[in-house]
């Protein structure tokens, strides 16, 4: 075989197992970080369904076992919040805040509420009943006054 294409053949199979190692990398995080639904121990909440979740996260008053929904978005990991919007919302992060934006203006009021940290998630849950929102599993395990209505992914 000719030296250089015996080295552009090493050369391709060194990218081939750096992409296999790239691809486990990912599949390996992925698993590992599960993120739930939350809501307060006191709010007696039962799972949503996919439709009633995405129908909550863009504003659309919706109640269960007789409390209205309130969802509260978590902008606390980027990442985590980037997931939610592709893989629960279906939507890019611009369509999702045009979404909200058009929802908000169509039924007045102030929309839906956001929070930046954990601890101001957590201050926003306890001021009012029905507030649902997401979080990964281990953050989530570290309040007791949470309780995890169900695993997203």
């Amino acid at each position: 075989m000719d030296r250089a294409v015996l080295a552009k053949l090493v050369r391709y199979c060194k990218l081939l197992a750096v992409f296999l190692w790239a691809g486990c990398a990912l599949c390996g995080h992925e698993s590992t970080a599960d993120v739930v639904l939350v809501t307060l121990k006191s709010d007696l909440l039962p799972e949503l369904n996919r439709f009633e979740l995405r129908a909550a996260f863009v504003g659309m008053p919706l109640k269960k076992n007789g409390l209205e929904l309130h969802p509260l978005i978590n902008r606390s990991d980027s990442e985590i919040y980037a997931a939610f919007l592709q893989k629960i919302m279906t939507m890019s992060r611009r369509n999702y805040e045009r979404q909200l934006t058009l929802r908000t203006f169509q039924r007045g009021g102030a929309g839906l509420v956001g929070a930046d940290t954990v601890d101001h998630l957590i201050k926003q849950m306890r001021l009012r009943r029905g507030t649902i929102t997401f979080m990964p599993l281990d953050v989530a395990s570290h309040f007791e006054e949470l309780r995890i209505m169900q695993v997203l992914w």
